[in-house]
């Protein structure tokens, strides 16, 4: 073949070897939301704290839990907000915030610092020997269950993945840290020059993760929409002030900005965290006071009832519906709707009648799931 043969081919293959600019993948930053912002400082939760927080919900929810008997909470957005939860020198105990992607090439993200006081949280409690750092970005990832025999059906549709964005976490001793809060993101690596003249790198960086797959060093991470956490030991450094940075990995591409909850509580972290820890920090894209958005407290509570594949049936748009298999709600149906009255009466028994089964047996309807302002 003749180099002008070649050339034509070659110029024929660059034409025609991709038939997209991948611009959809990019998310369009949003100028009324930074880039990188510095939050302040953050007081240390306790345990007892922490247990309180974890038992708030939203509006919708807490009315199905007075329903049944229990007594009216707040959400967690507004327990954040309380002043009453604040710590002695009135740093709220945990935040609620949102970032743009970076248009220019910088690094985003979010800092903030901390302070171990040398007293105990708590009356006749222990001095804090360690600290638990927690950031969950939104909102909920999980893996589609593709087996051709005995799918798990909680996970039979797939995660929606244009609403989920990640933030990298790293703590360290503020007199280590290289960046300009609010400006700039730095890390915790400093340098020296050894006897031979070799420049070496030392990282000074304390988070070592547990919640990911590459666990145990400083630069392991858990993922898209998942919780991120590490403990820090703190020995004798009471007083001495922390930085912690949530370091933007990816911006959801739904709406271009990315929303989190992050919180600092005693304790090395052991039985303290996971998915369900930090609920509703998927927000409304506002600038004034952060709004969860519609659904999204729904779509928490089936990820951490293990409830999926009810979840997807109800509100299918929030899943990937467009690429779920086509029996993918076919048990959903067959205990909801045992008349074959089809989906939209499955929805009605799961969310306001109930049912009785063939054997007898009463299922209770389950609002918690349900969204009454969003169309699925």
């Amino acid at each position: 073949m003749s180099n002008k043969h070649l050339s034509i081919l070659f110029g024929l293959l660059v034409v025609t070897g991709c038939d997209r600019e991948g611009l959809d993948y990019l998310p369009v930053a949003q100028g009324d939301h930074p880039a990188v912002v510095d939050i302040g400082t953050l007081g240390i939760m306790s345990l007892d704290q922490l247990e309180e927080f974890k038992a708030t919900r939203f509006a919708a929810q807490s009315a199905v839990i007075v329903e049944r008997g229990g007594d009216a909470v707040v959400s967690p957005i507004d327990w954040c907000a309380d002043p009453a939860h604040v710590d002695a020198q009135g740093n709220p105990l945990c935040f609620f915030g949102q970032l743009s992607g970076s248009t220019d090439g910088v690094r985003g993200g979010a800092t903030y610092s901390f302070q171990v006081p040398s007293d105990p949280l708590s009356d006749g409690g222990d001095p804090i020997s360690s600290v638990c750092v927690i950031v969950d970005p939104e909102s909920v990832f999980w893996n589609q269950s593709i087996a051709p025999t005995e799918r798990e059906e909680t996970y039979a549709f797939p995660d929606f993945p244009n609403d989920d964005g990640d933030l990298d976490l790293f703590v360290g001793m503020t007199s280590y840290y290289t960046g300009s809060p609010g400006v700039e993101l730095g890390d915790f690596k400093g340098f020296y020059t050894d006897s031979l003249g070799r420049q070496l790198e030392i990282e000074y960086g304390e988070c070592i993760q547990a919640s990911g797959t590459r666990r145990g060093f400083n630069a392991a991470h858990a993922g898209r929409a998942a919780a991120e956490f590490c403990a820090i030991e703190i020995g004798s450094r009471y007083g001495v002030p922390f930085t912690v940075v949530l370091d933007t990995f990816s911006v959801p591409l739904d709406d271009g900005v990315l929303s989190y909850g992050t919180l600092v509580v005693e304790g090395d972290c052991r039985g303290v965290v996971d998915e369900c820890t930090v609920r509703g920090e998927s927000l409304e894209p506002t600038v004034d006071t952060p709004v969860a958005r519609d659904c999204t407290p729904e779509l928490e509570e089936a990820s951490c009832s293990a409830r999926m594949q009810d979840f997807c049936c109800l509100h299918p748009t929030m899943c990937w519906d467009e690429q779920a298999p086509e029996d993918a709600c076919d048990t959903f149906n067959e205990v909801w709707d045992p008349n074959n009255e089809g989906i939209e009466k499955a929805r009605d028994n799961y969310c306001n009648l109930g049912i009785t089964t063939a054997a007898g047996d009463e299922l209770e309807p389950s609002p918690e799931l349900c969204c009454a302002a969003y169309e699925g």
